[in-house]
Formats: C-alpha cells, sequence, structure tokens
C-alpha cells in the first residue's frame, strides 16, 4: 500500500485508511475524500453494527489514560475492534431548528467519519476525526502528539467552543487594524484576535490537552489529541 499519496485507498475493493496520508481541509484525510456517498462507502467495506453505549462508553475513555481502562472499556467494541469498520447510526435529533441524521464510522479507534443527510435523502461523507493512532500531518507540520505551537511561524491560532482554528498569519503592519486583545501580542505571534476579517483556513479544526486558548502561559504545552477535516463552502 502506497502511503500518502492523495487518493482514496481502496483495496480489493474494500476502503481501507491510511494512517499515513496527509491531512488536507476541506478535502480530506486518510485518503479518503469528503463528499463520499455512504451508499458507495457501505458496498466498499466489511463492517459491524454498534450501539449507542459503545459510543458513549468509546468517548469516555478519552479522558482515561489507557493504563487505567476498567473491563468494560477494555472490552469496548469499536475499541478492541481492529481493521473492520464499525458503524453506528446516530439517532435523529434537532439543533438550531434543523433535524441533525448523521451515520458513523469508526476504524481501529482512530479514524471516524461522520456521513450527514442531504435535503434528498442520501447521505454523504461532512466530516473525518482523526485521533489516536493517526500518523499522518497538517502540511507535513502538524499531527496527533505535536504542540500546537509549531505552526505559529505560520498561522495565528484561534479558539471557539473548545476547539483552535486556523488563520492566516497577521504580520505586524496590519496590527494598527485591530484595537481590541493587543494583550494577545506576545512572544511575535498575535493570537485570539477578532475573528472578523480574518483569513480563516476552511475545513479544519484542532482539540488539544487545553480547552483554552493558546497563550504566552500554555502555548508550549499545548498537545494535539485530535485533529478534524470537514466540509466549509
Amino acid at each position: 500500500m502506497k502511503h500518502g499519496d492523495g487518493n482514496m485507498t481502496d483495496l480489493g475493493y474494500r476502503v481501507i485508511p491510511d494512517l499515513y496520508a496527509g491531512i488536507e481541509p476541506n478535502v480530506g484525510a486518510a485518503n479518503i475524500k469528503l463528499g463520499l456517498s455512504f451508499d458507495y462507502f457501505i458496498r466498499k467495506i466489511d463492517y459491524i453494527n454498534v450501539e449507542k453505549d459503545d459510543v458513549n462508553i468509546r468517548n469516555s475513555s478519552f479522558d482515561i489514560h489507557y493504563e487505567y481502562y476498567d473491563k468494560k472499556i477494555m472490552e469496548n467494541l469499536i475499541i478492541k475492534t481492529k481493521d473492520i469498520w464499525c458503524i453506528y447510526n446516530e439517532e435523529t435529533w434537532e439543533w438550531d431548528g434543523e433535524i441533525v441524521d448523521d451515520i458513523y464510522a469508526y476504524w481501529n479507534n482512530s479514524v471516524v467519519l461522520r456521513f450527514s443527510k442531504r435535503q434528498d435523502g442520501s447521505f454523504i461523507l461532512s466530516s473525518i476525526c482523526l485521533q489516536n493512532k493517526y500518523k499522518g500531518k497538517y502540511i507535513n507540520a502538524l499531527g496527533l502528539g505535536d504542540r500546537v505551537s509549531l505552526v505559529l511561524d505560520k498561522y495565528d491560532i484561534l479558539f471557539y467552543a473548545d476547539l483552535h482554528y486556523l488563520a492566516k498569519k497577521i504580520n505586524i503592519n496590519e496590527l494598527e487594524n485591530f484595537d481590541d486583545n493587543l494583550d494577545q501580542c506576545e512572544v511575535g505571534f498575535v493570537n485570539n484576535l477578532s475573528w472578523e476579517d480574518r483569513e480563516i483556513i476552511k475545513g479544519i479544526s484542532i482539540q488539544t490537552n487545553y480547552r483554552e486558548a493558546v497563550d504566552i502561559t500554555n502555548f508550549k504545552d499545548q498537545i494535539i489529541e485530535s485533529i478534524e477535516v470537514f466540509i466549509d463552502s
């Protein structure tokens, strides 16, 4: 198998994620492209179905070091299943007046695909979440386990709702356009200024071990736990 060539890996008519492939915002990751049809996907995989309890237990494990996993976590279907997809049909729910209807697919507890229902009733791949043992990187520099500050020479890092977003760096000549939060200008970077008129890198968000903004007190300690790429038109 060739790693990181930017194409979806389809071995023996089975979709297999490439855990070493590069991360492309608004495009894809793991050599799987956003926009993929669920009807096509489900025909090209081997899978088992999992339930809501399996998902809840799996999600709770992220706050626990593996050395302290109890039997319930160790025996969780999503965590223990290897080299086969785990499919979860989430119950529909309402958010901001719209009905949310998603299907999730988990691979080796490291790649999570979310297929979202469209108005025509079909499901397409709307996001890919990368966790645990995923080895691929964004711009060959930023991956799981890395300090998010590695890209501060190229991007400002904005923060909202527990997630970090990348924005085109503001150079020193542009600072006069921003009157608020200039106390965040430390150690040569500008961080968490107004979101207005910012050139955001579309289709990528980052979660670290901190649920707070990157600043002078913690920028060396914020370690990436997961990266999500998604459709952002």
